[in-house]
């Protein structure tokens, strides 16, 4: 509870006492008939109108206050509300978003392997072809000359080898 609400209640708490003296001495007054008295007494009857009129004044702008503090502190909660479902709807279309690049990623990372494979498959093919070509290369590996023809001496039996280690042709 409010400061200032305390403050008026702890008042309106001492002035009790006083209210109820008041209201008894009218009360005897009036059952006195004694109008000197009578008037008397209610010469104070303003003083404590006043007085119960100020703090129930003070209770309505202390409402007021706290009723608008409460009004701004709803309105902050809203905007904290809306903002928080603003992000948590960012969050998800940013997962989704994240699940759809991961798919993509995952689908480059089957292609890379593949490639790699692929790679690997035509690095070899590619050794093997220079060993091939190197051997043929090579004189001392050359056959005799007969009717200008070249005859090698393996009969073309390593090219054979090589293209079918290559799946280009048939193994020997």
């Amino acid at each position: 509870m409010s400061q200032r609400i305390e403050e008026l209640k702890g008042l309106h708490i001492k002035s009790k006492p006083e209210k109820d003296t008041f209201l008894k001495n009218l009360n005897a007054a009036a059952k006195s008939r004694n109008l000197a008295k009578l008037l008397f007494i209610t010469d104070g009857f303003p003083d404590v109108v006043k007085g119960y009129d100020w703090v129930i004044d003070e209770l309505f702008d202390e409402i007021e206050r706290l009723t608008k503090e409460k009004d701004g502190i709803e309105q902050q909660a809203q905007k904290w509300t809306e903002a928080l479902q603003a992000a948590k709807k960012t969050n998800l279309e940013i997962a989704k978003e994240r699940d759809e690049y991961q798919k993509i990623a995952d689908g480059y990372a089957t292609d890379i392997r593949a490639a790699h494979k692929q790679w690997l498959v035509l690095q070899e093919a590619n050794i093997s072809m220079r060993e091939a070509l190197e051997w043929y290369g090579d004189t001392d590996n050359w056959g005799r000359m007969e009717r200008q023809k070249l005859y090698l001496g393996d009969g073309g039996e390593r090219a054979r080898s090589v293209l079918a280690k290559i799946g280009e042709g048939e193994k020997p």
